[in-house]
């Protein structure tokens, strides 16, 4: 038997016995065929859950856990605890055994589990909870009981029962009556009851506490009291606190007392300070704090120059220090005058030149130090002349150019490089350039030798005769690039012959990043519909032949295969010369001539669109009343015009053309409905000869094929000779000359091919 049917066998044989109770025997054969979850089941339904727990510890270890707290939850809810809480403390879930306890307010079972699981804090835990479910003294009683005598002091005072808690502390743990002292005095402030609160905390032993409250309240005669009485080293700070408070009035007078009183007079001589009072902070400091003299006039000197001063105060603190020859502190006096005290740049560019006169002549450690602080001034004042002459003399060459280069001084900065700082002549030369650029001065950029950021401006604006005039002095590939930028914009402006156009006059670059658009404008060409056929087919398509034979002839020239695109593009001039030829061949006389190069043209299906190249065919080769090649050709227009309706190619048929070079249309990459090659009108004419030669007996389908092989191996010769001639072209274009096409000439020997 298979194993598969062994295991039905068993099962079922096992689900008998089952059935009549032999658990045992359909265990055995649950596992006798790997199937422990069947037996582990069995036993939960018979709720033999020890055998089932067997069975998950041997065969599921992942998922005991899991299982116990399972079969706990259900033997609660079933009422059975006891068996819940073997499981859940097996699972490791104590916690959900202690909750089960209390939700069903069995608190004794529920003290043992978490003593026996978690610990003595655990089980304290649980007590407090059942005490704070009874409330009140009863709770407390029951802490009481259980011999938590601090908890239950704790929880009386979370209570406010603070008779309670005074007497279990009195009589149980009396270091603890500080605590209640302190809790319950911080509870009468709470209730504003200040003056039992005090008589709390001196209980407590903490009288700062009740001076704290009386200053919170600003109760300074009864803070002064309690220190005073209980804390003597506390008066200071009632003193302090009432200073403060007048301070905070303003009435410094009377705050100067207090915190004398308080012997804080620094205290008075920081707050005539910051209120700038000078005088009696002076006056403080002489009568109590003499050897903070020095300090304070320091500190009223800088007050005077820092933002409360006026242009005058700095100007005569200047002064001073200028007469008493204190020139550094004169220098930094003349400093401290800024924008925010004068009006006008020219008043403030004379004070600072004081600063730099004193440096120059008294100072000369600071000199480029001031110089350079100065001219950073000027700067912000929009002098940067003066800054440019001052950093000079202060040897800050780099930001003296820089200053000569804001206000366009150009000769100044290169006059600057050619005598003491050499070293930024390319410096002054770049920014130079720079400038041309940002200000767009195209022109100047061209002068100046940096011809690719004219180009770049003259690019930027639009002006591409400009650029392609300048470009006729530069070399191929200078000239390729921007060819390349300009047929880019206009193929962004969705004008791909004028793209064309500009890559056919003003040449072409190898590039690998030009490949793409050259091959798109390639095949937008190559593609364009009927209607632009008949306008300007012609002209398109030799510009376009002209412009790959340029490509690749740079190509050839330079051993280069364009990242292996050189075929790819080859074959396109192939195909752009074929399509020439046929244009030329079908407008003259040569009407055969012209079908065998649109039939030559089908085996390039893609790059010329599928619609196009069978239709085109058909219409070539009905000219030359090959109508058999023409119903065919078609015929094939048609499927494929459909499938592009319904983008979908898969359902096209290829039987006549199988065993042929022409591609299948099978996945072919279908055009977009609207870039179809014909209109209606046309595709419906098409449509109406096809009907009529479909029930025209005369066109014999066997000689059609016969036809387009013939055909087909003259393409064949037709591409050979083009590879050899090709080859003949580009030689004549390495030496020297243009490629001069006679189509005429090509036309000739492609009719005398057989």
């Amino acid at each position: 038997m298979s194993e598969n049917k062994v295991s039905s066998l068993y099962i079922s044989q096992a689900n008998r016995m089952e059935v009549t109770g032999k658990l045992e025997q359909a265990e055995k054969l649950y596992l006798k065929v790997k199937e422990p979850d069947l037996a582990i089941n069995m036993y939960k339904k018979a709720r033999k859950y020890n055998d089932m727990i067997r069975l998950v510890s041997t065969y599921r270890k992942d998922l005991l856990k899991e299982t116990h707290l399972h079969l706990a939850q259900q033997l609660e809810m079933e009422g059975s605890l006891k068996e819940a809480e073997q499981h859940y403390t097996q699972s490791q879930e104590w916690n959900a055994a202690v909750n089960m306890y209390r939700a069903n307010d069995m608190w004794d079972e529920a003290i043992r589990v978490a003593k026996y699981n978690g610990g003595i804090n655990a089980s304290k835990q649980v007590a407090y909870a059942w005490a704070s479910s009874l409330g009140g003294e009863a709770g407390a009683k029951l802490l009481t009981k259980l011999g938590l005598i601090e908890q239950a002091i704790d929880y009386a005072i979370e209570r406010r029962t603070f008779d309670h808690a005074f007497e279990l502390a009195r009589s149980c743990l009396k270091k603890k009556v500080p605590e209640v002292h302190l809790k319950h005095a911080l509870h009468l402030e709470d209730e504003e009851h200040f003056k039992e609160a005090e008589e709390a905390f001196i209980a407590a032993g903490k009288p700062k506490e009740a001076i704290d409250m009386y200053l919170h309240q600003q109760d300074w005669h009864n803070a002064m009291r309690v220190a005073e009485q209980f804390d003597p080293s506390n008066i200071s700070d009632v003193l302090v606190a009432q200073g403060t408070d007048a301070q905070e009035h303003k009435d410094y007078k009377r705050a100067e007392l207090f915190f004398i009183d308080a012997k804080k007079p620094e205290k008075a001589l920081r707050m005539f300070q910051d209120a700038r009072m000078w005088n009696d902070a002076v006056r403080v400091a002489k009568l109590h704090l003499p050897h903070k003299m020095h300090a304070v006039n320091i500190a009223r000197q800088r007050a005077a120059e820092g933002e409360g001063g006026s242009k005058d105060d700095f100007l005569a603190s200047a002064r001073m220090w200028e007469d008493t020859g204190d020139y550094s502190r004169a220098i930094d006096a003349y400093l401290n005058v800024t924008a925010e005290h004068v009006e006008g740049a020219d008043q403030l560019e004379k004070i600072w030149d004081k600063a730099v006169q004193l440096a120059r002549m008294h100072q000369k450690e600071r000199f480029v130090e001031i110089s350079a602080d100065v001219a950073r001034r000027l700067i912000q004042v929009s002098r940067f002349a003066r800054a440019a002459l001052l950093y000079k003399d202060g040897e800050c060459y780099k930001e003296a150019i820089d200053c000569f280069i804001r206000v366009g001084d150009w000769e100044s900065a290169r006059n600057l490089t050619r005598t003491q700082a050499v070293e930024y002549q390319d410096y002054v030369e770049k920014s130079y350039h720079s400038h041309l650029v940002s200000s767009d001065n195209a022109q100047g950029c061209i002068e100046t030798g940096n011809v690719t950021a004219g180009l770049d401006i003259f690019a930027q604006r639009g002006q591409w005769s400009q650029v392609f005039e300048v470009c006729k002095k530069e070399s191929a590939a200078v000239r390729g690039k921007y060819a390349h930028m300009y047929a880019s914009k206009l193929m962004d402006d969705k004008k791909p012959y004028e793209a064309l156009g500009a890559l056919a006059k003003h040449g072409v670059s190898l590039n690998p990043k030009f490949q793409d658009l050259y091959k798109a404008t390639a095949l937008v060409v190559l593609g364009m519909n009927m209607a632009d056929e008949v306008s300007g087919g012609l002209p398109l398509y030799q510009k376009l032949r002209h412009m790959l034979f340029k490509l690749v002839s740079i190509a050839r020239r330079k051993n280069s295969d364009m990242g292996g695109m050189l075929g790819e593009f080859e074959r396109l001039l192939m195909v752009t010369h074929f399509t020439v030829l046929r244009v030329v061949a079908g407008a003259g006389r040569q009407k055969q001539l012209a079908a065998k190069f649109s039939i030559a043209l089908l085996r390039d299906c893609g790059s010329i669109p599928w619609d196009k190249a069978f239709m085109q065919a058909g219409d070539y080769c009905l000219a030359t009343q090959w109508e058999g090649l023409s119903y065919m050709f078609y015929n094939r227009f048609l499927d494929i015009s459909e499938a592009i309706e319904d983008q979908d190619s898969s359902s096209i048929e290829n039987t006549d053309f199988q065993e042929t070079s022409i591609p299948s249309p099978y996945n072919m990459k279908l055009s977009k409905e609207q870039d179809k090659y014909a209109d209606e009108e046309a595709e419906e004419e098409v449509r109406t000869k096809v009907l009529a030669w479909a029930l025209d007996d005369s066109i014999d389908s066997d000689e059609s094929k016969e036809a387009l092989k013939v055909n087909l191996e003259w393409s064949e010769l037709v591409t050979k000779r083009f590879k050899r001639s090709l080859a003949e072209w580009l030689t004549e274009e390495a030496s020297g000359g243009e490629r001069q096409w006679d189509d005429s000439f090509e036309l000739k020997q492609a009719s005398r091919v057989e």
